[in-house]
């Protein structure tokens, strides 16, 4: 198997691929060899938004929304915890808590309002489709 380089800033690594889709950048080491010792993705998002949230307990977690041409992906930390954490099925009160910062960030003109559409009309989805 031939081996692929990719020149990064004067850097060449072996076996990395680069993809391009839109404003969305991967870059994947080792994601075709399971032997790698290190595999890595790497993934350029347009929109990246964060909130905080206070829970029952008084603990605040910080959210992070990123937005990858198709969904938003949701990571949750908390001051004390170094590490974030994915959020492998976002509940309706995650989408609620980023409209709220999509529309507040729209207001500042910050930010289009078709990102505020799109997450209104995910919301009507979710409550159509019964998801809590």
């Amino acid at each position: 198997m031939k081996s692929r380089w990719l020149l990064w800033e004067n850097t060449r690594i072996e076996g990395a691929s680069l993809q391009r889709k839109s404003r969305r950048y991967s870059l994947q080491l080792g994601a075709n060899d399971p032997t790698a010792p290190c595999p890595m993705k790497v993934i350029l998002h347009s929109q990246v938004h964060e909130y905080r949230v206070r829970d029952e307990d008084g603990t605040v977690n910080i959210i992070r929304a990123q937005w990858d041409a198709r969904t938003w992906n949701f990571t949750v930390t908390t001051k004390k915890d170094p590490e974030w954490h994915e959020v492998e099925t976002p509940g309706l009160e995650f989408f609620e808590g980023l409209r709220e910062i999509l529309f507040n960030k729209y207001q500042r003109g910050r930010l289009s309002w078709h990102f505020v559409v799109d997450i209104d009309k995910h919301i009507d989805q979710m409550k159509a489709d019964g998801c809590a």
